[in-house]
Formats: C-alpha cells, structure tokens, sequence
C-alpha cells in the first residue's frame, strides 16, 4: 500500500483496507519498519499525519519487486499455514477478517476457509470455540485457562523438552538445524509465544524459590513452571486473567505449596510491575503441587509418610503381581520410586492438569505386554480417586514397572554380545560402558571403539548382536543405537527395544547362539602386547599436565587454555578445533562433581596425554546451567593403537565408577592425583597380564 501511495496513508486506513484493528498493525509496525529499513528504503512517519515513502518511482517498483519475492518465498504447506493461524489467533483479542490472512499467506479466501475447517477441531479439543461471522471476522472464544492450557499444548506439540531449555537459555537460534526459511519462521512463532526476556528472569526468580523450598524440580518440570509463569506474565499485561472456583482456591490456601506460590507471585510483581490476584497465585500453586521433584532424603522422609498413598502403590503392585507372577509390593526401591512419582501425578489428574509423556509411543510400542498390565493397576487410582487415568500417565507407571519387570526377565536370558563406540573411543564410550554393565545384567560388552575402528569382518567374528554409540554411525550389518554418555531413561528405553528386536532375530534363526573360540596367540605375540601396555601407561604418565587457579570464563576459554598447556605453539590452534568440534557432540559433565572431560584424537598429537585443570571460580554450561570447578582432559593421537587407547579410556571409566577418584580430582593437588592415576594403572597392568 505505501509503495502505491502517492500520498500520507494513516494507520486508521491501513487497517480498514486489510480489515484489521489499528491496534494490529500498530503491533506490526515495528517489523515493517524494519525491513524497509533493512532494503534500503526511508519511511517518513508524520504525527498527527501518517506514514509515506521518500523513495523515486523507481526505487518503490523495486521495493514490489522484493516484496514479491518475499511472497514466493513464504509458500506454506497446510501444516505450516494451520499452525500459523491457531498461533494467530490464540493471540489476538479482537475479531480478524479473512483478508489477513489472505494477505499474510498470498492465497485465496476459499484456501483460508479450507484451514479453519481443519483447525476448528483442534480448539475443541481445548475447549475452546472458533466463531467465524461473515462481515465481522473470525476469533476464538473460551475461558482464560484453556487459553492458556491451549498455547503451552501447542509449544510442547512443535518443541521438545530440549529445545524449550534452548530457549531459556538463549541458544534458540542454534538449535535450529534447517536451511528452511519456511521452517524457520514458523520456529520463530513458537519461540515468540514466549518473551526470551521474560523468561530468563522468571528462571531466576523460580531457582531462587527452589532453594527456599529446599526442593529442585526435575527439568520437566522447570521448564513447565518457567513457560507457565512467562505465559501468565504476558496475558496479565494484556488484562487476561485466571479465575478459579472459590472452594478449589480455599483448599490451595490450605496447602504448603500456596506460600511458595505467593513469594513466586511478589518476586514477578516486583520484576515485572504487574499485580498478581489470588486467583493466579492459587493457579500457580495448581502447578507446584503438579510438579515433579528430584529424589533426595527429605524427599524420601515425606515420602515414607504418605501412609495412604504407599498402601495404594501396593494395591497396584499386586494387580501386577497376579498378572506376572513376580513378587514386587516388598521391592523398596520401586515402591519408593512409584510412590514419588504418584504425588504429583494424582495432584496433575485432581486439579485437571495435563499430563505429557514423549516416550508414549516407544513405551507402548515396545513394551504392549506392560503397558496393558500397567493399564489394569491403573484402575486401582480411577477407583480410588474418581478420575481417568489418561495413557500418558499410564506410560510412565508402565516405565517404573517396566524396568523391575524386565530385569527379572533378563536374568534368565542369554547375554546379548555389544560393542560400544563413541567418536574418539577414549572418553565418553568408557563412560558408557561402565553404566551399561551396571545397568544391564543381560549385556555383554565385547569391546569399546571408536567408529573408524568398527569392521565388519570383526563384527561377524564376535557375533556382535548391537552397536551402542554416543555419535552417529551407519552400518547395515549390525542394528545401532544412538544414547547420551550419561544414559537417559529415553536411552534405556531405546536399548531396551533394540534388544527385543536382537531376540526376535534369534527366534528367526530358530538355532542357538555360539560364540567363535578365539585362536590363540603365540606367547611372542603376547609379550608384544604386554610391552604396549607397559609403554603407553609410561606415555601417559610421562603427558601428566596439571594446573589451579585458572581464570576462564566460560568452556571456549577452557578449551583454549587446555590447548596451550598440552601441546606445542605451532598446533594449539588445530587441539583447540578439535576439542571444540567434540563439544559440540554435547558436554560430557559429571553435574553431581562439577568435573568436565575434555577429549578427542587429532592428527597433531604425537602422544596420548592427560590433565587435570582446577578453576579459580566456577563457569557454567550455557546449555544445561550446570557448573564446572574441574576438567579432566584426555588427548590421544589420531592413529593411536587399540592399547593406548584402552589405557587412556581406563582413565575415563573410573571417573564414573570410582567415587574416590573423583573425590582426589575436587580436593587435592598434584602430587596426589597423579599417585591415584598410577595406582589406577598399576591395577589396570596387573590384570592386563594376568589375562593375556
């Protein structure tokens, strides 16, 4: 419209040529300024007047030109046009008619009316209605709450939990692995839901109440609370409030959570200039009370004391009883584990809170026989509580059960043959290993890689059954799984299901499993062997670097500090790309202890080499907020051999299973960390040559 204007246009007959509010391209005003700013283009904006372009004829056919472009750009599928529109208009507070979104997607009234057909289900579903009326526009009409249960539904339907913690910790433009502008945009609307400043100052505000509470959320459950409060925040402003029934907001006020809930409330009124009513404290306190809490003693104490809840659990383990055979109400750990988790889940179904499981479809795709059986136990709280247990709450009964059950299965399994492997296969694969065995008694590592080393004739030889790998890798002859070092449930839960597939082959075969006798090796070829052991221990002991008191400030700065300590001037550039470019596979920190492990192999590096390096002041991993006061770092050459690297890795599997290690790595000096390296080797050396 500008660019056709000969003269003053107001905001008043911009909108009423669009069929808008003025209110709404005042709010659009701020982009459009920009991106005429951006190509080059001056906008005069006259008060009391309106807007005009100073630009040639010339200059104003150029800006149709691009603007023509931009349209061919922005070519929606349906899904993306649908999002955009439910995103719209959950947004917006005053009636739209159909020309804006014409205008918005460059397509017909009848493609528009074709989309709300689509979506008007949706709103349903969240018990809201679409109201569409010809000559007045269309807008969405509900309470308060299902507007809002409606937006965080609609960013957990499009974000994982990850890329939600991204965007509390500003890494949301990197999170974004596309080349799509398409994609990209309709990314940004989901991140826009949501004010990135906001949000970083109510994560402040709720880590601070966390330490008054003397509880830590689980990750879920912050990000909840965090996306919650900046949602309330952004709909108080704009006069949008929450009104709860009277009798549900008395019995809150009854409860400890309410007192939390209104020092949460008096920090966000003080931050942000907003009053916060009793209503919306008490639907903050709806969702402490639904909010899952890190396992800890005090937890355990208030736990032990839920005597009605505790008799329920077991109710509910007897129905699992009699459908398996296994006797599990005298499990103290499950019971435990199952009790805690129930808390917040029956505050969730009482007071109407949404339950999400990401794991729902791989639990009951891979686990049908337990998922039907955590059904029946189910039954036990529908009775007892009056409520409908929803399949995603089933879906996480099913992973408590799951794991007892399917260890006493495992037990009277053959071992499945595994080989693990990670990038380097120094570091982060050890780790693995370690919590594999540890985890799971059917599971029989045959040896620890990294992925150029994997052959296939090898493979084949050692009847290796699966691949666990911490980096991606393709390999058609062996079935892979892709885990996180630290090995999440979801990890778990993935190898579980590979290992029921590896069973399913072998019932196919319909012939046992044999492993191939090794031949035996010549007692030269063993002294060879013991000699490469003894040598690499040496080098490695010969590499010790140590420092204390480093100043850095964040892991980039580490890194460039480990560079110049350990190898030469000429190749500290290339160490310091190297480490980077692991890290970028994602952190591998010990969050309990504050250690990181730095590591990699490079072609620059002559010989393996370790160091520890203790940090004046603590930084943190923007990623994840965890802090680190102590970095163990691990360097081997690109072409290492296979006993350099299992005596380097050796030092990376004790930081997870030797807890005095790590306790020598936190409180003590050179000297004495360095013994407990030799120690740690003399060991591994000794059984070395007893074996071989």
């Amino acid at each position: 419209m500008l660019a056709d204007a000969s003269d003053t246009l107001t905001i008043k007959e911009i909108a009423k040529k669009i069929g808008v509010s003025s209110r709404t391209i005042l709010r659009e005003m701020p982009k459009i300024e920009k991106w005429i700013k951006e190509n080059g283009f001056k906008l005069i904006k006259k008060p009391g007047v309106g807007l005009q372009l100073d630009e040639t004829l010339e200059n104003r056919a150029r800006m149709k030109e691009l603007l023509k472009q931009e349209n061919i750009e922005k070519s929606y599928t349906p899904q993306e046009r649908q999002f955009i529109l439910i995103n719209e208009l959950l947004k917006m507070k005053e009636p739209v008619k159909l020309y804006y979104f014409k205008s918005m997607f460059n397509v017909t009234s009848g493609t528009i009316t074709k989309d709300l057909d689509k979506i008007e289900g949706w709103f349903e579903k969240h018990n809201l209605k679409l109201i569409r009326k010809p000559g007045f526009g269309v807008y969405v009409e509900g309470k308060e709450e299902d507007f809002r249960q409606a937006l965080i539904d609609l960013l957990y339907e499009n974000l994982d939990i990850d890329q939600l913690i991204h965007i509390l910790n500003k890494k949301v433009e990197g999170s974004i692995d596309t080349q799509n502008k398409i994609e990209v945009n309709v990314r940004n609307r989901l991140f826009n839901l949501i004010d990135k400043q906001t949000t970083m100052k109510i994560e402040d505000i709720v880590q601070s109440i966390e330490n008054k509470m003397g509880r830590k959320l689980t990750d879920s459950a912050f990000v909840g609370l965090v996306v919650h409060l900046a949602l309330a925040v952004q709909r108080i402003k704009n006069n949008e409030k929450i009104i709860i029934n009277k009798e549900i907001l008395e019995e809150l006020k009854s409860t400890s959570e309410f007192n939390f809930a209104k020092l949460l409330a008096e920090k966000i009124t003080e931050t942000f200039k907003v009053n916060i009513p009793e209503d919306e404290i008490g639907y903050i306190t709806m969702h402490l009370r639904g909010a899952k809490i890190y396992n800890s003693d005090k937890i355990e104490e208030e736990v032990i004391q839920k005597f009605e809840l505790i008799k329920i659990a077991k109710e509910m383990l007897k129905v699992v009883e009699n459908e398996t055979g296994y006797i599990l109400r005298y499990n103290d750990r499950l019971l435990l584990d199952l009790v805690t988790h129930l808390i917040p889940a029956i505050n969730r179904l009482k007071l109407n809170l949404s339950i999400r499981n990401p794991l729902l479809e791989e639990i009951k795709e891979n686990y049908p026989e337990i998922f039907e059986i955590s059904t029946k136990s189910a039954k036990v709280l529908e009775e007892k509580y009056n409520v409908k247990i929803p399949e995603s709450e089933i879906g996480y009964i099913a992973m408590h059960l799951g794991a007892v059950i399917e260890g006493n299965v495992s037990q009277k399994e053959a071992l499945y043959n595994v080989v693990v492997v990670c990038a380097s296969g120094i570091g982060t694969s050890k780790m693995l290993a370690a919590r594999l065995e540890r985890e799971f008694k059917s599971i029989k590592i045959i040896d620890v890689v990294s992925n150029i080393e994997l052959d296939n004739n090898w493979l084949s030889d050692n009847n290796i059954e699966l691949i666990i790998s911490t980096t991606n890798i393709e390999n058609e002859q062996v079935d892979t799984v892709v885990v996180t070092p630290f090995l999440t449930d979801e990890d778990k839960l993935k190898i579980e299901g590979k290992l029921r597939k590896v069973d399913k082959i072998r019932k196919m075969r319909k012939k046992p499993r044999k492993s191939k006798p090794k031949s035996t090796s010549s007692f030269k070829n063993n002294m060879k062997l013991i000699r490469e052991y003894s040598d690499s221990i040496l080098q490695l002991l010969n590499n010790f670097y140590f420092k204390d008191n480093v100043c850095v400030n964040s892991i980039e700065e580490l890194i460039e500090f480990v560079s110049q300590l350990m190898i030469e001037e000429d190749h500290k550039k290339v160490l310091a790309d190297k480490l980077k470019a692991r890290e970028k596979q994602g952190h591998t920190i010990l969050k309990d202890k504050k250690i990181i492990l730095l590591h990699c192999r490079s072609k620059v590096v002559k010989e393996i080499s370790c160091g520890v390096v203790k940090l004046k002041n603590k930084i943190n991993n923007n990623l994840t907020n965890q802090e680190i006061s102590t970095a163990l770092i691990l360097i081997a050459p690109k072409e290492s051999s296979k006993a350099s690297l299992e005596v380097i890795s050796e030092i990376s599997r004790a930081l997870v299973e030797n807890e005095y290690l790590t306790e020598i790595l936190i409180s003590k000096g050179k000297d004495e960390i360095y013994e407990e390296f030799s120690k740690l080797l003399n060991n591994f050396y000794s059984a070395k040559a007893r074996n071989i």
